[in-house]
């Protein structure tokens, strides 16, 4: 089983020609649930058991997080708190997209909304987690703190864009973590604080995605790279998360490197060929 800690939000998609500029339109907007949600559900779509963990707010767009999560076959250890759930408005076009946040009652989390999970995340065989949690306090210092209270699942980590988490952050976090998983801006970022063959000194797995080229994994002295099959790109977010649901639901079901890479492409071309992350 894949468990995910982290912030909760909801994303409201806006997909835009780039022409519109004032005044009013219709279509194009979509509505799901996004944040620490985005891997446990693509895990749970390929099959695989998934449970996520995180505060949410007391509002419309809490229950429909919940209630999203849970139509979607995700397992959840959901605490409500007073305050609004966090929001995520996205606008994508060409490919791309531009964020803006309201992180809600993410920024009231404390230790004490975690420990009743504690018990249930031991028996997760990975616990993925994403640089995102580590932008501010007091999210950061409460999954620094989950982390040193865990002996049971593996730690799986992706750093998330460079601008978010702080990189001295990262080397902190890095010691904790059994499998790191990144995209080539991420890889460049930190590997100009070390070098793979240093990064592997330290955790055990080094997956490396290059969207539409081949992705990478290395372990243990091995090296694993495997192409994706061609897809029409309408929205690459998400693509990471996906690519790294794929490549967990395999090593959950005991595939090697390579089918681990197959199956995290084939998730992510479902992703991207889409409007929104999941």
């Amino acid at each position: 089983m894949l468990a995910a800690f982290g912030d909760s939000f909801v994303d409201v998609i806006v997909r835009t020609s780039g022409e519109a500029r004032g005044g009013t339109y219709d279509g194009g907007v979509e509505v799901r649930p996004g944040g620490c949600a985005n891997v446990p559900v693509w895990v749970a779509r390929d099959g695989g058991d998934a449970e996520l963990y995180a505060i949410r707010g007391d509002d419309p767009f809490g229950e429909f997080f919940e209630r999203a999560v849970t139509e979607e076959g995700v397992g959840h250890g959901l605490k409500v708190k007073g305050g609004p759930t966090g929001l995520c408005v996205s606008i994508a076009e060409a490919g791309e997209r531009t964020m803006y946040t309201r992180r809600g009652v993410n920024d009231s989390v404390e230790f004490g909304d975690v420990e009743p999970w504690l018990p249930s995340i031991e028996e997760a065989e990975i616990l993925f987690v994403r640089g995102y949690a580590l932008r501010r306090d007091p999210m950061r210092s409460v999954l620094l703190e989950l982390l040193e209270s865990l002996d049971g699942p593996e730690v799986w980590f992706n750093p998330g864009s460079p601008n978010l988490a702080a990189l001295d952050d990262v080397m902190k976090l890095l010691p904790m973590v059994d499998l790191v998983v990144l995209n080539e801006a991420e890889n460049e970022a930190l590997t100009e604080k070390v070098p793979i063959e240093g990064l592997l000194s330290t955790v055990r797995e080094v997956v490396i995605t290059r969207g539409p080229g081949d992705a990478e994994a290395y372990a243990g002295g091995s090296k694993a790279s495997v192409p994706p099959e061609p897809v029409e790109v309408v929205d690459a977010t998400g693509a990471g998360d996906a690519f790294a649901s794929g490549y967990a639901s395999a090593y959950m079901e005991g595939e090697g490197m390579e089918g681990r890479l197959r199956n995290g492409h084939r998730l992510a071309g479902m992703a991207v060929s889409r409007l929104g992350a999941i």
